[in-house]
């Protein structure tokens, strides 16, 4: 098993924090992550639990689940149709110091590609990290609560 955790923070609120954290169709206003094509809408629709999105990357797909939906504190999704086996994902978003302490966790099995396991867990890291600072910037600059720096 394979499991890393990323922390960012945010000067905005944990509701500030969640509005953009589930809203996939603007991902790529804070991430590379292209738009999603939306198979299955969660509950509450679109974003909610049992969502489900797809990923295209040229010839390669990815597919995630929502499936934990707990706004605005706990939000968690699986990922299908990738080389990897078991990959779960939760972000926590807890009130901290006027603004939100940001705790993204992910884990998987392994790589279905054989050595590719160590390479993808950095790689994976790398990006989420990259992903909560600028989930928690993108969110400040929403909530008019940007940082002077």
């Amino acid at each position: 098993m394979y499991e890393f955790e990323v922390r960012a923070h945010s000067a905005a609120s944990a509701e500030d924090v969640w509005a953009v954290l589930v809203d996939s169709l603007h991902w790529p206003d804070w991430t590379p992550l292209p738009i999603p094509t939306m198979t299955r809408q969660g509950h509450p629709a679109p974003f909610g639990l049992g969502a489900v999105r797809c990923f295209r990357f040229g010839p390669a797909t990815a597919e995630e689940e929502v499936v934990l939906w707990d706004p605005p504190h706990r939000y968690g999704y699986t990922v299908r149709r990738m080389p990897v086996r078991g990959y779960q994902a939760e972000v926590t978003l807890e009130p901290d110091g006027g603004g939100t302490a940001i705790a993204w966790k992910a884990q998987f099995e392994r790589c279905t590609v054989p050595g590719f396991s160590r390479p993808f867990r950095w790689s994976v890291k790398t990006a989420l990290s990259r992903f909560a600072r600028n989930l928690a910037r993108h969110a400040e600059q929403l909530s008019g609560k940007a940082q002077p720096w």
